[in-house]
């Protein structure tokens, strides 16, 4: 519901579990403070 694709559809955005995140509701931003791999 805020554009962003992830999920079980066909173009989807793979999101890591357990990462640091900040969303800012403002600026309607998802970003990752840290890597998904190491």
């Amino acid at each position: 519901s805020y554009g962003l694709s992830f999920g079980h559809i066909d173009d989807m955005c793979t999101l890591p579990y357990g990462v640091r995140a900040r969303l800012d509701t403002q600026e309607a931003s998802l970003t990752l403070l840290e890597a998904g791999v190491s």
